[in-house]
């Protein structure tokens, strides 16, 4: 397929609207490229309005705050690249130069951005259903970039690829394309090349629903706006699923079966990565197997910053919860740095590992009930409200960026936070009230076709009899009748 046609309408990225420049604006993007190990030589931070993923952060978990949804589009970005780049030093040790790496669904860029700056030695080209993505990203990411399509069948990147990466496209896919897309990629890996794809597992199946036998499930919902819900929609999966459907498509390909891994929820929390290897060469021979100790990555840290008080002395307690998914437990270490506080100091003001049951059940794990944190800034070094906090967790496997920005994101981030739960809870008074409701216009209207009913058995009763008078009345006025009355009449004179 030819390159997308810069000059054409559908491409004009010149005039697209940026909801963030090419370059770091704030101390708080530039707190996260450091933390991130990027530094001054950071990827093209440039984001398009456009941006369906940014879109998603900002008005779904983000709740209107820019500055929180950028950040929160950067980390997920840069989580990303991060478990892309060990997954290819797993695969590739070496690491040698000139690797060929597609990044499928790639959409905007969220991903592909930091990979340019990490992996250098990389060949990376982009392939994006959204032509106006893959022009973006030709020219502020400096990538080569491919139009995707629907149906599998009609795509036109070539291959071979050394690695095909994949995240969050088949957890959108419905059943018909869903074994289609993994044949269309998997027949287009290299020998001893790796197709790493996510999906969304059983296990985090949203309420109220039921997995059938089939092991697939599809809603045909999503937050995409630019494609078919019924192409792109909502899909979970069994691994017995995905497993079959890997097998089904490398024995059209290959005599030798793929090695095939899964790291539950290694990505963004959330999606199941699954890693296939396909039968290689001697150069770069497979693995015998792929096992969870023998992929460098796990699950990872998980955290958030959900509270805030005020104290009687207009000092601040800021609270949240942390957990190491891969050590089962509060992570090895909570990291602290306030802007203008000696470090020594921030760490007496961190207080871990304290009781919050309520993430226990959330993660449905009671090894994780002393998740809290708690950080306590007296009234004195509260300077500013733009004064920056950052917040990192060392575990198992690596660094992970709770928070960064300012105080006053932070506190508007808790109190969004808050609006939207009290809001849920009153939408779900509301949502209850209104099932009453509907149950008692339900009884109502069963009531009310009772009374119709017995009203109208009246009416049939008083129309029956009226019709027994009328042939009373009309059997005594015949000749018979008279004559019988005249006759009981007679007998009951006689006395016999």
């Amino acid at each position: 397929m030819s390159p997308v046609d810069l000059a054409s309408p559908a491409a004009q990225v010149d005039a697209m609207k940026l909801v963030h420049p090419p370059q770091p604006v704030n101390d708080s993007v530039r707190a996260f490229l450091d933390i991130a190990g990027f530094g001054d030589a950071g990827p093209c931070l440039a984001v398009a309005a456009k941006d369906e993923m940014y879109q998603y952060a900002l008005g779904e978990f983000h709740h209107s705050s820019p500055e929180r949804a950028i950040q929160a589009y950067f980390r997920s970005g840069a989580a990303a690249c991060r478990i892309l780049g060990r997954l290819l030093d797993w695969r590739f040790p070496a690491r040698p130069a000139g690797l060929r790496v597609l990044d499928f669904a790639s959409g905007y860029g969220r991903m592909t951005r930091f990979l340019k700056v990490a992996r250098p030695e990389l060949k990376v080209t982009v392939c994006e259903i959204d032509p106006d993505a893959v022009a973006f990203q030709r020219q502020w990411l400096g990538v080569e970039g491919e139009v995707s399509t629907t149906d599998p069948a009609d795509l036109g990147v070539d291959g071979p690829w050394d690695c095909i990466f994949v995240a969050s496209l088949f957890s959108h896919l419905p059943e018909r394309t869903f074994e289609a897309w993994l044949e269309a990629l998997y027949r287009r890996l290299a020998p001893g090349g790796v197709l790493i794809f996510s999906v969304h597992d059983e296990a985090v199946l949203l309420p109220g629903r039921t997995m059938p036998e089939s092991g697939f499930y599809f809603e045909a919902m999503s937050e995409s706006e630019f494609l078919s819900t019924e192409d792109y929609g909502s899909a979970w999966v069994r691994e017995a699923y995905v497993r079959d459907a890997v097998a089904r498509v490398a024995a059209s390909h290959d005599s030798e079966a793929p090695i095939v891994g899964r790291v539950p929820q290694g990505l963004w929390h959330l999606q199941d990565l699954y890693i296939a290897v396909r039968p290689g060469t001697a150069e770069v021979p497979p693995p015998d197997s792929i096992s969870p100790d023998s992929i460098p990555l796990g699950r990872g840290i998980e955290g958030h910053l959900d509270g805030f008080e005020w104290s009687s002395e207009g000092g601040l307690s800021l609270e949240g919860w942390a957990v190491d998914h891969d050590l089962k437990g509060f992570p090895e270490a909570l990291t602290l740095q306030i802007e203008g506080i000696d470090p020594a100091t921030a760490r007496e003001l961190l207080q871990p590992a304290l009781g919050r049951p309520d993430v226990a059940s959330f993660l449905r794990d009671e090894r994780f009930v002393t998740s809290g944190f708690r950080l306590e800034l007296p009234q004195d070094l509260i300077v500013s409200p733009d004064l920056l906090v950052t917040l990192t967790a060392e575990g198992q496997n690596g660094q992970e960026i709770l928070f960064v920005g300012t105080l006053e994101s932070a506190l508007q981030s808790v109190a969004r936070e808050k609006d939207v739960v009290r809001r849920g809870i009153l939408e779900a008074r509301l949502a209850t009230l209104e099932q009453d409701l509907a149950a008692s216009r339900g009884r109502t209207a069963g009531l009310q076709q009772r009374l119709t009913d017995v009203q109208q058995r009246f009416e049939d009763l008083g129309w029956q009899r009226h019709v027994l008078e009328e042939q009373i009345r009309s059997m005594e006025a015949s000749f018979f009748w008279k004559l019988r009355n005249r006759w009981f009449a007679l007998k009951g004179a006689g006395g016999d």
